[in-house]
């Protein structure tokens, strides 16, 4: 954009943006405005990628809705959503379940994830990965996965964060699936999953009495 006014316009178009809160150590209400400003003026007819990296401060739910929402007017394929920061937590606001349905692809890590009273889906999702997901009041017992569509799980669920309750999947349609949870839950699986190609599921079994056989 310096050297050439061309560029001004060029950005504009490209299929990929990827947002970074720690860049330059810059400060996050200017990070907040600039990405405001940006994805406004993005002209794309489809946005093949949003990813946001946060955690540098506490970053406001109703930056991410609106972030979101402008997103998904350029049709959003792929939504990721990292959290650098142990010490700070982000919610994802309501408006994820409802908005963005045209989604192939979505990730989120150490994220906190708000609890909705009815189900969701996106019809057009094929990869889901969640790691070290987090849950306001630790309210959710059972995580259920339910996308006929789903190529692509990845569920980590690790000691210290994460569901207190365990995993229903019924992803007919699924051909990876990793699963590593040290946390001692279940996960019940719904269907046979012919066209699984590839699997890694690793569980730690908790024993809460050491008398008690396997």
């Amino acid at each position: 954009m310096v050297l050439s006014k061309r560029w001004q316009f060029l950005l504009m178009l490209v299929p990929k943006l990827v947002y970074d809160d720690s860049y330059l150590n810059v400060e996050y209400g200017r990070f907040a405005r600039f990405v405001d400003r940006s994805l406004t003026l993005h002209e794309a007819p489809v946005l093949d990628t949003l990813h946001l990296i946060l955690g540098k401060t506490t970053c406001g739910t109703g930056d991410i809705r609106v972030w979101l929402k402008t997103a998904d007017k350029r049709c959003l394929r792929k939504l990721i959503i990292k959290i650098n920061s142990d010490k700070s937590s982000v919610v994802l606001p309501m408006s994820l379940y409802t908005c963005c349905r045209m989604l192939v692809t979505l990730k989120l890590k150490n994220a906190v994830l708000v609890d909705v009273t009815s189900s969701f889906s996106f019809p057009s999702l094929k990869k889901l990965s969640l790691v070290t997901m987090k849950y306001p009041d630790d309210n959710v017992f059972i995580f259920n996965v339910r996308v006929p569509s789903l190529k692509c799980l990845v569920l980590h669920n690790k000691e210290g964060t994460g569901v207190d309750g365990g995993f229903v999947i019924d992803t007919p349609s699924l051909e990876c699936l990793d699963i590593f949870d040290n946390r001692g839950e279940f996960c019940v699986i719904e269907n046979n999953m012919t066209n699984i190609v590839k699997a890694n599921v690793c569980f730690v079994l908790r024993i809460t009495d050491p008398d008690s056989p396997l």
